[in-house]
């Protein structure tokens, strides 16, 4: 039975909306709400949904940059949102993140060498560690060692993303969180950046969490996937049996939204494409009943489905998924 080397439980993340007058009582707004799932080791997991589905806050979260309202982290057997456990670990060095945007994750008054320098330090690498460390790190990579004397305006998108996985490396991680790591890049550079985290995650033996709205990379690269809608997860499963097998309306939407591979393919017209719901006005009942084509007027508004099993290692929440007698595959049952 594989291991699962991260496990998210209830994860609750809200925000204190800005009062308009002091006697109104403080109202939150809830960006990631009860999430739960868990990743293999050596996996690459991806999430997917459209922006502002609450994707980039669950992972800052999960590494410790947005303090939660609730749940759990547990990596390795440690929650790390746990404040005893986090004065009695170095679960830090365990869990490392690569922005969307390399540029604006180095310090611009730096050399790249002086920024992965200054992680060595905090992790109490010696710099004769860390240049070893380096050496390695830049065959995997491509990079070249004169590159490191650069500051981060002289170098390129593609470069700059690479030293920043060299610098998540340097403390020897066993989760890797890319948060839409190849979005801001030329696409001949995403598909170098995409074969990399490939390599390393054969050659390192790393576990992956890919963060992207780009369905066509995800389906690329990840082994699982998990699809998030205004702070839920709606569906989550095994790459193939998702993509292939297909039992939430709004996956069934995003992939209606992905490139043609073929200009003649025809699309069901059903699956409208209009804007996400605001977040501060949530619908009752299911979140994406307002815009699913399925929808059903005293259920899909009355309660919030819950996920289930609808097929092997598959979960979908919604209420007309079910599971077929005797086979891992499930239907949409007609309505």
């Amino acid at each position: 039975m594989a291991e699962n080397i991260l496990t998210v439980e209830n994860l609750t993340v809200s925000f204190r909306k800005k009062e308009k007058k002091k006697t109104e009582k403080n109202q939150y707004v809830t960006a990631v709400d009860n999430v739960s799932l868990s990743v293999v080791r050596k996996e690459i997991f991806g999430i997917v949904g459209e922006s502002g589905c609450g994707k980039t806050t669950f992972s800052r979260s999960v590494v410790g940059l947005i303090p939660n309202s609730k749940g759990q982290v547990i990596l390795d057997g440690i929650d790390i949102i746990d404040k005893k456990n986090q004065k009695n670990s170095n679960f830090t060095d365990k869990i490392q993140m690569i922005f969307q945007n390399p540029l604006a994750s180095f310090n611009p008054r730096y050399t790249i060498r002086k920024s992965i320098n200054e992680v060595g330090k905090v992790h109490g690498i010696s710099k004769e560690e860390v240049k070893t460390k380096l050496d390695n790190l830049l065959q995997y990579t491509g990079l070249a060692d004169p590159l490191l004397d650069h500051y981060p305006n002289q170098l390129s998108g593609g470069q700059l993303q690479r030293f920043a996985i060299c610098r998540a490396l340097i403390v020897d991680p066993e989760v890797l969180v890319a948060d839409e790591a190849v979005s801001a890049l030329d696409i001949s550079i995403q598909a170098h950046i995409l074969n990399l985290l490939l390599y390393l995650r054969d050659k390192l033996g790393i576990t992956i969490v890919f963060i992207s709205h780009d369905l066509n990379v995800v389906e690329h690269i990840c082994d699982s996937v998990a699809v998030m809608y205004l702070g839920n997860i709606v569906e989550v499963g095994d790459k193939i049996e998702l993509f292939h097998n297909t039992k939430h309306p709004y996956t069934k939407l995003l992939i209606h939204s992905k490139t043609k591979e073929n200009p003649e393919e025809i699309r069901d017209e059903k699956y409208v494409f209009e804007d996400v719901p605001n977040i501060f006005e949530v619908p009752e009942g299911c979140k994406f009943s307002t815009r699913c084509p399925n929808f059903v007027s005293g259920i899909c508004d009355a309660s919030q489905p819950e996920l289930k099993k609808v097929g092997q290692n598959h979960y979908a929440a919604c209420h007309f998924a079910i599971e077929e007698p005797g086979d891992h595959g499930i239907y949409m049952e007609n309505i």
